[in-house]
């Protein structure tokens, strides 16, 4: 209220709320007095019925609720998950940490809700309530498979000549099982599944990769006898929004050194031309002596100037 001695009495009343709302009157003596009827506009949801939601694993999903009035800034909402004894939904809740998102901070009256990464766990009813009197379902009907460590990213680091297991599986609702949208995207910017053709898998990788029963949610790949080449990035893809990442890094064999001091011998003598790879755990997949001088031939057993030599 204000100085009454200057014969002021107005009556300020901030962060209105609908309870606020009636007639108000200003008295002075007993007989005389000045009404105010107050109104309160607050948020009427602009639908209380909406159509089901049906969205896949790993997708996102946006449920709409806003008020009529697009000025109205209600004081109190909030989203439930009805199945779950109305379990509330914010970035509040483990279950939905990291993925939801809502409006209202920069646009009061929206008050939808944005969730993504969806798993099966998240179907059911949405409530949309507002000053908990006012609230607005949607079913959710989430389908498909769910990839194992979606969006993770793995590194890997073996040798040239090993073999590598990337592990990749989906888990997948009653009567959905995966499908042709499943595929692996390789370094060299080719894309295979398992609909491939076999001749064309092993002329990739001479016969050195190989896919496991999709049917059964497996969708790793191995890759054996490897080589430098083999190197980079391996994606595992299940339908558009599911995939995990491998980095791939495969040492190959570094020469200890590169330049050594001349070796002086006689005739009828033995030399050991020393020459290893600086990684002990190395495996080079080809490496080869020549004789520079008579045009690089060979030093090998197969070579007739060396035989048995």
């Amino acid at each position: 209220m204000f100085d009454i001695s200057s014969g002021n009495l107005s009556l300020l009343i901030s962060n209105l709320t609908e309870e606020d709302e009636g007639l108000y009157s200003c008295w002075s003596n007993e007989n005389q007095h000045k009404n105010f009827s107050l109104t309160v506009k607050g948020c009427t949801l602009s639908e209380t019925e909406r159509e089901p939601e049906t969205k896949y694993t790993g997708d996102s999903v946006l449920l709409s609720c806003s008020c009529e009035d697009p000025n109205s800034k209600p004081e109190d909402f909030r989203w439930t998950h009805v199945e779950s004894s109305g379990t509330e939904v914010s970035s509040e809740t483990p279950r939905y940490k990291d993925r939801v998102h809502t409006f209202h901070k920069t646009t009061p009256s929206n008050l939808s809700l944005l969730i993504s990464n969806l798993t099966e766990d998240d179907q059911g009813t949405y409530r949309c309530t507002v000053n908990h009197k006012t609230s607005a379902d949607t079913r959710l009907i989430v389908k498909g498979c769910s990839l194992s460590g979606n969006e993770g990213s793995v590194e890997i680091s073996r040798y040239s000549g090993e073999s590598v297991f990337l592990s990749c599986s989906v888990k997948c609702s009653p009567r959905h099982e995966p499908d042709s949208k499943f595929r692996w995207k390789l370094p060299n910017y080719i894309e295979i599944n398992h609909t491939i053709n076999p001749t064309e898998l092993r002329r990739l990788y001479q016969g050195r990769l190989h896919m496991f029963d999709i049917s059964s949610g497996n969708l790793s790949l191995l890759i054996s006898d490897l080589t430098e080449e083999d190197e980079g990035l391996y994606s595992c893809w299940s339908d558009e929004n599911q995939h995990k990442n491998f980095r791939l890094t495969v040492k190959g064999c570094t020469l200890s050194e590169t330049e050594r001091e001349p070796e002086t011998k006689y005739t009828g003598d033995s030399v050991l031309l020393s020459c290893s790879c600086e990684d002990p755990n190395t495996k080079p997949e080809d490496f080869r002596w020549t004789h520079v001088e008579s045009s690089g031939t060979e030093v090998s057993s197969e070579t007739p100037r060396y035989k048995d030599r």
